[in-house]
């Protein structure tokens, strides 16, 4: 069983655990037939198995995430988290952004708006990898979430990131009392 072609998408940690876990089954499901054929089990290669439980290994030590919050990486709840995840990320910045251009905005030419502010709008949007990297780690403060984030200083403000932490927190930490700062 492969997971996918190389390039094909791009997996999460969890999906990467998962899908482990399945292979760890079907494992389990040749041994158990070999066994009831009276057949020794299967040799699998040694690479891959001695690959299989390093990764395996790393994926469910308290690292990531998803070991401590089941209720945003398991099952189902995974993919509709992940975009309420994308969905919350992008309307906090660009409600941010807006109020930010509330004056400007609405003195300028719809020619204007296309040209100067929706250069800024596209900046501030995360690209699919930067998402995948902010989804695997959920990352509890800024200092955590800049280098996730390509050209970060230049594309977002610190209340941007802050909001953006906030984000992670209540959507990819459901289930950790993390404390969120006093000031906002």
């Amino acid at each position: 069983m492969k997971i996918l072609d190389a390039g094909d998408h791009l997996l999460s940690n969890a999906d990467v655990l998962d899908w482990m876990k399945r292979k760890r089954a079907q494992h389990a499901a040749e041994d158990a037939e070999d066994k009831k054929k009276g057949v020794k089990p299967a040799v699998r290669p040694s690479n891959f198995m001695r690959a299989l439980n390093r990764h395996e290994r790393e994926l469910k030590s308290d690292n990531y995430p998803y070991v401590k919050n089941p209720t945003a990486y398991e099952g189902t709840a995974r993919h509709a988290q992940f975009e309420k995840f994308a969905l919350d990320a992008e309307n906090v910045v660009q409600d941010h952004l807006e109020a930010e251009w509330k004056d400007k905005l609405a003195t300028m030419t719809k020619d204007e708006v296309e040209k100067v502010f929706a250069p800024e709008q596209e900046k501030k949007c995360l690209t699919e990898v930067e998402m995948l990297m902010v989804y695997n780690h959920a990352p509890t403060c800024v200092e955590m979430l800049q280098p996730m984030i390509e050209n970060v200083e230049e594309r977002f403000t610190s209340e941007e990131l802050e909001l953006l932490v906030e984000v992670v927190i209540k959507t990819l930490r459901p289930d950790q009392a993390i404390a969120l700062p006093k000031d906002r």
